[in-house]
């Protein structure tokens, strides 16, 4: 009888691993103690969105730059309307083309020329009115005249105090007498030529709305004409 050869330990551990896959990879697993986690915080549990304070404050600052965005857009906006009426002294007399409609003085270089207008507020605010901006001719003297567009009496220029900032509310008329002078420093054109004539249609209104002062160009009911002394017509 032949003897067998006896396996070694090395030979029976492959036969066995061969034999048996789910031992085999029992016998590669590391059966170490897994090494603990580091300790600390989880990003992924510890992250937080904004508190609730910072939103409530970047909400109110959002509502903040909008109003005032508002605010300066209306302030710088608002406009103001010619009102009813407009006229001027005993001496002016209506001038009337498709161009111009206005109260029209044979021109001198020695006198003053009156022109009364009303300012009417037709927005929802109010306006102070507080005077009148150098618009060529210079301004010699502003006054009010106490009448409204119903009165029928208006306009005594007689009946006129002088001007003071005044407040127009929302919907209101305001009649103001200006009277203009020429001088030798004037950088209006004179009317010259042998039958010539020189206007202005507008004015500009120095007013404030919710705090902001500007000057507005307002145009006149009717506007101040006048004529070469040459002129017969």
């Amino acid at each position: 009888m032949t003897d067998l050869p006896i396996p070694s330990d090395q030979a029976l551990r492959t036969a066995t691993f061969a034999d048996s896959p789910a031992a085999a990879d029992d016998a590669f697993r590391d059966d170490r103690p897994a090494r603990p986690e580091r300790a600390g915080p989880d990003p992924r549990r510890t992250r937080r969105g904004p508190r609730p304070a910072l939103l409530v404050v970047a909400g109110v600052v959002s509502l903040a730059v909008v109003a005032l965005a508002g605010w300066q857009s209306m302030a710088v906006g608002y406009e103001l309307a010619p009102g009813a009426l407009g006229g001027g002294g005993p001496d002016g007399r209506r001038y009337e083309k498709p161009y111009v409609r206005g109260v029209e003085y044979e021109f001198a270089m020695d006198r003053s020329y009156d022109l009364y207008f009303s300012i009417r507020n037709t927005g929802p605010l109010p306006v102070r009115i507080e005077g009148l901006e150098p618009f060529g001719l210079p301004l010699a003297r502003l006054a009010v005249i106490p009448a409204t567009p119903s009165d029928m009496a208006c306009c005594d220029t007689s009946t006129a105090v002088p001007f003071q900032p005044t407040d127009l509310p929302a919907g209101g008329e305001l009649v103001l007498l200006a009277t203009f002078a020429w001088d030798g420093d004037s950088a209006a054109p004179a009317p010259d030529a042998p039958c010539s004539r020189v206007w202005w249609s507008t004015v500009r209104v120095r007013r404030t709305v919710l705090g902001l002062t500007q000057a507005v160009e307002l145009e006149l009911p009717q506007a101040l004409i006048l004529r070469s002394p040459r002129c017969t017509t």
